[in-house]
């Protein structure tokens, strides 16, 4: 009874999270409502309706068609190829849907333990956040590389090279399918204090990406300009905000460089020049809120990612809970800033989207309002990634500045050795 008492916020977060996806696969119709212009149970193919197109070019695929010259696919083939492999065809959607839903929403629920009320409403307003419930609709590759590569912190805490090459596998195996899993290497400069084996695993990535890029040139080049750009509806990036308020788009450019540049003046000098934070650096929570950030910082300057890549938000809460609860008036400033902010980030454009159920497309180009709701949304955008980037700095700051120390070009490394 005691436990039950302190964990009844986990269990209202569970059932709440349980309940409402189960109403809403009960209920197609609801899930207009939840996420706006981007579900449509007619055009989109419901339920997971990209896992449903990647099945279908594998069917395709396992039938001979070149799918990236006939069908014009725009995503790299790894998924199609290893789908090909297993077997897996149209007939396995439902199942394969099912299957990496429940991974995504055991992750959620196992990472996000609220112990105060605050905690359990921040966990409700991102975990039922329109992106977040969208990656569950659409159930594409993103739902699979959180569903995988969200064990790479927990490889990380068993301490040992073997530990940590599993992590690197992870995240290696998984840069195929998107890209961007490549921004999650940092979490191997959390509690590293080797610069040799650092350096190893810098030189392997390095390799790695080079080779996989000399393999898959071909591809790449041919797949490039069919991507579909995200515009400023249902989408987040860095020079969104730019477009959304009519800024020529060379001049945008511009400004982008600039802030991107600002943010990382700001963030070096945290590293290098910045009192450390007398805050508890918890090492699975703090790798957790690395792998979060660094796949949202670098989707965020690369620019133009639909919402529901936002769900990597929710790998960043554990610690941000701790920092929000600490006595450390820095930390706890720190981590007010970056929850509101996502809190602005996720919700603004979803709020207006709830008041105009005019049908798919005629959604948006409203009204001065929505123009209102979407500037706010990308300006709450760039707070939160900014904090987002001086949380990971801190966190990294005893780390980098042991590494540089234990390098071999450390004056410090080479006055000891002379001793």
């Amino acid at each position: 009874m005691e436990n039950l008492k302190r964990n009844w916020r986990h269990l209202v977060l569970c059932a709440l999270t349980v309940a409402t996806i189960l109403l809403l696969f009960g209920n197609t119709a609801l899930w207009q409502t939840a996420i706006g212009p981007m579900h449509n149970a007619e055009l989109t193919g419901y339920p997971f309706s990209d896992m449903g197109a990647r099945l279908w070019m594998s069917e395709k695929a396992a039938g001979g068609h070149d799918i990236n010259q006939e069908f014009g696919n725009n995503k790299p083939l790894y998924t199609v190829t290893l789908m090909k492999w297993l077997g897996l065809n149209s007939s396995n959607k439902v199942a394969l849907g099912i299957l990496f839903l429940g991974l995504y929403t055991l992750w959620n629920l196992l990472l996000l333990r609220p112990r105060r009320t605050v905690e359990l409403l921040i966990s409700i307003g991102v975990l039922l956040s329109p992106p977040c419930l969208m990656l569950i609709e659409r159930g594409n590759d993103d739902i699979i590389i959180y569903s995988l590569i969200c064990g790479a912190p927990l490889l990380l805490q068993l301490n040992s090279g073997l530990g940590r090459f599993g992590a690197w596998a992870v995240i290696s195996i998984l840069l195929p399918m998107k890209y961007y899993p490549a921004a999650a290497y940092a979490i191997l400069l959390h509690r590293e204090h080797s610069f040799k084996r650092l350096t190893g695993f810098v030189l392997l990535s390095f390799a790695f990406l080079i080779a996989f890029s000399l393999f898959a040139w071909q591809e790449m080049s041919e797949i490039h300009d069919r991507i579909p750009v995200a515009s400023v509806f249902c989408s987040f990036g860095g020079g969104l905000l730019f477009d959304a308020v009519w800024i020529d788009p060379a001049i945008g450019q511009i400004f982008l460089i600039f802030g991107f540049g600002g943010l990382l003046c700001a963030a070096f000098f945290v590293l290098f020049r910045a009192e450390p934070i007398a805050v508890e650096r918890h090492s699975t929570k703090g790798c957790y809120f690395l792998l979060g950030s660094s796949v949202l910082t670098f989707c965020f300057f690369m620019n133009g990612n639909w919402d529901y890549r936002l769900a990597f938000l929710i790998p960043t809460l554990p610690l941000i809970f701790r920092w929000l609860n600490t006595d450390n008036k820095k930390a706890r400033v720190l981590a007010t800033i970056y929850v509101s902010s996502m809190l602005f980030t996720l919700w603004p454009e979803y709020v207006y989207y709830t008041s105009v159920h005019e049908g798919y497309s005629t959604w948006v180009h409203k009204d001065n309002l929505h123009v209102a709701s979407i500037v706010l949304k990308h300006a709450a955008s760039w707070v939160m990634i900014g904090s987002q980037m001086l949380i990971a700095a801190y966190l990294l700051q005893p780390d980098l500045r042991y590494l540089i120390e234990d390098s071999p070009f450390s004056p410090k490394r080479k006055a000891r050795a002379n001793t």
